[in-house]
């Protein structure tokens, strides 16, 4: 386990649950449960607040765009993704009347 956590503390290589897992020799749902158990966070969850605290070391001292900060921590850039769907409730389907 603490070679995951070695590796997911290392920001600047991109990290996926796939890379992670091919890195410490587990399949992606055992390292996951291990990584949740001891940790208390998931791999995403830990990867998520490494990069913020990160960005907020770095923004106070650059005078660079906030989006070249975020692409430097690997941090996705919300405008290239595509666009999601707005959820709609959907019709209530009653059941045939079987009368």
């Amino acid at each position: 386990m603490q070679e995951a956590l070695d590796l997911v503390a290392d920001l600047s290589a991109p990290h996926t649950l796939g890379t992670l897992t091919t890195a410490v020799a587990l399949s992606p749902s055992r390292l996951a449960h291990l990584y949740n158990r001891g940790v208390g966070d998931s791999v995403g969850e830990t990867l998520l607040i490494l990069r913020l605290r990160q960005g907020a070391r770095l923004l106070p001292f650059t005078m660079r765009p906030v989006g070249d900060t975020a692409a430097d921590i690997d941090f996705p850039n919300p405008l290239l993704q595509p666009p999601v769907p707005p959820l709609r409730p959907q019709p209530a389907r009653l059941p045939p009347d079987h009368n």
